[in-house]
């Protein structure tokens, strides 16, 4: 159960819950919005082909911070505390093996291979 396991079970569950409600945040409190008065002023959105033409290259450059400041906080989350989780993620031991992520020992050959 839950309270006999270490501290890396628990870290690991709030940090998905964060990471849980950052998404709905994002989803719904930031893009959806967007989209919603983008449909009261009436814009109209390209087809899938156009929209990946439209990835390949550059509409606005800015280095102005209004321009993307409302994609700051999940900015920052995705760039900084999701590429260190991903890294935490990375270097766990696999199940059943009792050493250190940084000192992982060497697995077993597989069947039939020496």
């Amino acid at each position: 159960c839950w309270p006999d396991r270490p501290w890396t079970y628990w870290a690991f569950g709030i940090l998905a819950a964060a990471m849980g409600i950052e998404q709905g945040y994002e989803a719904f409190g930031l893009y959806f919005v967007r989209y919603l008065s983008d449909e009261a002023d009436g814009v109209h959105y390209s087809g899938f082909v156009a929209g990946v033409r439209s990835l390949a290259s550059c509409v606005t450059v800015t280095k102005d911070i209004q321009a993307w400041s409302g994609d700051l906080p999940w900015m920052t989350g995705y760039f900084s505390v999701g590429v260190w989780t991903s890294i935490w993620l990375a270097s766990a031991p696999l199940p059943g093996l009792a050493e250190t992520p940084l000192a992982p020992r060497r697995l077993p050959p597989r069947l039939g291979m020496p």
